[in-house]
């Protein structure tokens, strides 16, 4: 099952207050074995999502809230109301679809399949990483790169970097003389910074909040302009815009220490949490953050819908092979059981059957062991036969209910 927070179920404030860091990774790992024993905790700019293999779901909904809650000290109804809760083929779904770009902001976003992919090492490390889950989360990757590779969706569809710089070209025109500050140096500052470079901007700075990196990029003779994080208020009157995408647990530009915006300033903050303070408060300055791209991705993505259409068949394909897999494990296991219960019923009325003959030979005891085992045979034959080849999920459920084998 998956449950947890994104950008299509939840506000930006709510993603923000349950986003988990990456160096926070390990201790919500750690927190979170205290209410489920394995599962994947997936973090994003806009996703918190867990996935656990449960036969239990409505009381590890329930765990997987109590964690959220607690962890990031936010109402278990806040997190309840806005959480998907998928189990089953839709969960299953869901992941593939992440995996594949079709469920972030930006469809095709290529960034998602390393961070499923540390996602799934670092439960591992942890010894989360079930049996079940290790290979849904493989094949979920498989399926992502698969997707790509045959529907170019990555590379017919915009990153939400790139639609940064877009959006400074519909808000303020075409001038390349634009001063522009990238603050960040990680694969989505750079993406910005990138395209900045391919639409002809040329009034780059970019910012970084560690001085080492700040001084590697100026000795590596960078043609934009390098400064430190510390540098931005004193400088801040030089910008037109400001494009936020780095990972931080405080803000980079705050309300309290702003000083006199001089001219129009443009703000975008892509950073999840945000990176700068939402309430910063000055006529000169125009703030959007990551929901407020919205509008530029729908009008991709009307363009793209035979893409996605193409890309959503393929995924289909993949989650029928895995729960048919899954269905085929869950087979064996009821088979196995409904095997291991009748022999330990026949031994048992033989043995009691045998005790009450003593006069019988050999010769006759290994008769009635054979035609009792020829018996269970028989019976077992037509079910298990169905069980192997018939049986839908919703049948397998009702069957490990029936015998209790979860």
């Amino acid at each position: 099952m998956a449950v947890g927070i994104n950008h299509e179920s939840a506000p930006v404030i709510t993603r923000e207050q349950t986003s988990i860091l990456p160096n926070n990774l390990d201790t919500a790992l750690d927190k979170f074995k205290s209410y489920c024993t394995s599962g994947v905790i997936l973090s994003t700019c806009n996703r918190t999502e867990i996935y656990v293999s449960t036969s239990t779901p409505k009381e590890t909904s329930q765990a997987i809230y109590q964690f959220f809650s607690e962890f990031s000290d936010t109402d278990i109804n806040v997190i309840r109301n806005h959480s998907i809760n998928l189990t089953d083929t839709d969960a299953i779904d869901h992941l593939f679809q992440v995996t594949s770009g079709l469920k972030s902001m930006v469809i095709g976003e290529t960034e998602i399949l390393g961070q499923v992919r540390r996602a799934m090492i670092a439960s591992s490390e942890k010894q989360m990483l079930s049996p079940e889950l290790s290979r849904l989360f493989h094949k979920a990757i498989q399926t992502g790169r698969l997707v790509r590779h045959q529907t170019g969706i990555s590379h017919k569809l915009p990153s939400i970097s790139a639609l940064s710089i877009d959006m400074i070209t519909s808000v303020l025109g075409d001038s390349k003389k634009i001063a522009i500050l990238v603050i960040g140096t990680g694969e989505a500052a750079n993406l910005v910074t990138e395209h900045a470079i391919k639409k002809g901007y040329s009034a780059l700075t970019i910012a970084s909040k560690y001085k080492k990196r700040v001084k590697e990029l100026n000795n590596n003779s960078s043609r934009n302009k390098v400064i430190h994080t510390e540098e931005i208020y004193g400088k801040i009157n030089t910008f037109d815009v400001i494009i936020s995408a780095t990972e931080t647990d405080k803000f980079i530009i705050n309300n309290n220490s702003l000083p006199m915006i001089t001219h129009p300033l443009h703000i975008i903050d892509i950073s999840m949490p945000r990176s700068i303070d939402p309430k910063i408060h000055s006529a000169q300055i125009s703030l959007f953050n990551i929901d407020d791209i919205t509008s530029l991705l729908q009008k991709n993505i009307e363009h793209q819908n035979s893409v996605i259409a193409e890309a959503k068949m393929l995924i289909q394909t993949k989650v029928s092979d895995f729960s048919q897999w899954w269905s085929s494990i869950e087979s064996i296991s009821i088979i196995k059981y409904l095997r291991e219960e009748s022999e330990k019923i026949r031994r048992k009325e033989v043995n009691h059957a045998l005790k009450l003959l003593p006069g019988l030979s050999e010769k006759d005891q290994n008769i009635i062991n054979t035609m009792s085992q020829s018996i269970i045979n028989k019976i077992l034959h037509q079910p298990t036969t169905k069980i192997k080849n018939k049986l839908n999920s919703s049948d397998i459920d009702l069957l490990k209910k029936i015998f209790e084998t979860d």
